[in-house]
C-alpha cells in the first residue's frame, strides 16, 4: 500500500498483477490501484526482459510512455522490485529522467544476490537466503543468470527452527547441480548435528554427487570456488551481509563477501 496523503497525492493500493493474490486484491480493494507486473494488462509493465549476471536490461511501459532500462540489480525478482518502485514513483509524480537515474545507479541491498567480482570466469554470489522457499527462489534466479552448472554452499543456523533442515537440503541439492553442506551460525547445536538433519531431506533421494558436507565454512566455500568451471555459478547462501559467525562460547569475524574474495584469491589467484 502506498500512503500518500503526505505528498499530495491520493492514497493508492500498488499491487503486482503477475501474482495471483494481486489479482484477487485489486478486484477486492475499495482504494484505488495501480499494477505492475510483466503482463501487458499492467498498468506499469516490462518488455524486452533480459536477465544476465551482470544486470538487468528491459524497458517500462506506462500510458504512452516508454523508459529503457539498465540496472546492476540481477534476478527477474529485482525487475519486480524495479517495477514496484517505478510504480510508486508515478503515483508521486516523479519524472522519468529521475526514475531511470534512480533505478540505474541503485547498487542493490548489502549480500542480498551481491555479485563478487574478481576476474574469474564464473559468476559468485552471496546472498541471504535461509528458508527453503528462499533457497528455492535464490536457485531459480541463479539458473535464470548461468551459463553454466550452478553451485551453492548452505546452512541451517542453531537454536531454531528444526524441521526446516530436511527441507533446505531437499532444496538445495534438487536446484544445484553441486550443493556443498556446510555449518552457519550454530550457535548452542553442534555444527554436525545440524547438518546430519539437513543431509536426512537428501539421503537416499539423490546421488552423492550432487552433494557433499564440509564443515568448517571457510572450507566449503573454497571448496566450491575450486570445483568452479567457466560460465559456472557458486551461491553462498545463509548469511549475506552478517559480519558474524555465532558458536556456543564465541562469534567469529565472519563476512561471507570477504570470504569469496579471500578464497578467489587463492583459488585462481585474482587480486580483489
Amino acid at each position: 500500500m502506498f500512503e500518500g496523503e503526505e505528498f499530495g497525492v491520493q492514497r493508492t493500493a500498488v499491487i503486482n498483477y503477475d501474482d495471483a493474490f494481486g489479482r484477487r486484491l485489486l478486484h477486492e480493494t475499495s482504494q484505488p490501484t495501480r499494477s505492475y507486473g510483466l503482463d501487458e494488462k499492467a498498468d506499469v509493465s516490462a518488455v524486452g526482459v533480459e536477465v544476465t549476471s551482470t544486470g538487468n536490461r528491459f524497458e517500462i511501459l506506462f500510458g504512452e510512455e516508454s523508459m529503457p532500462l539498465s540496472t546492476k540489480l540481477q534476478g527477474r525478482f529485482n525487475v519486480y522490485n524495479c517495477l514496484a518502485a517505478a510504480c510508486v514513483s508515478f503515483q508521486m509524480g516523479v519524472d522519468n529522467d529521475s526514475i531511470v537515474e534512480g533505478l540505474e545507479t541503485l547498487p542493490g541491498v548489502p549480500g542480498r544476490f551481491e555479485n563478487i567480482e574478481c576476474g574469474q570466469d564464473f559468476t559468485a554470489i552471496v546472498d541471504y537466503a535461509h528458508t527453503p522457499d528462499g533457497v528455492s527462489n535464490l536457485l531459480e534466479a541463479c539458473r535464470e543468470v548461468s551459463g553454466g552448472r550452478v553451485i551453492i554452499v548452505v546452512g541451517c543456523g542453531g537454536d531454531r527452527d528444526r524441521s526446516k533442515r530436511p527441507l533446505m537440503g531437499r532444496a538445495a541439492v534438487e536446484m544445484s547441480d553441486l550443493c556443498i553442506i556446510t555449518s552457519d551460525n550454530p550457535r548452542g547445536e553442534d555444527p554436525a548435528e545440524i547438518i546430519g538433519m539437513i543431509v536426512e531431506g537428501v539421503r537416499d533421494r539423490y546421488p552423492y554427487e550432487r552433494y557433499t558436507v564440509e564443515v568448517d565454512r571457510r572450507k566449503a566455500i573454497k571448496k566450491a570456488l575450486s570445483e568452479a568451471r567457466p560460465g559456472d555459478l557458486v551461491v553462498v547462501a545463509g548469511k549475506g551481509h552478517e559480519s558474524g559467525q555465532i558458536f556456543s562460547d564465541r562469534i567469529i569475524e565472519f563476512d561471507d563477501r570477504r570470504v569469496v574474495r579471500e578464497c578467489l584469491k587463492e583459488v585462481t589467484g585474482a587480486e580483489c
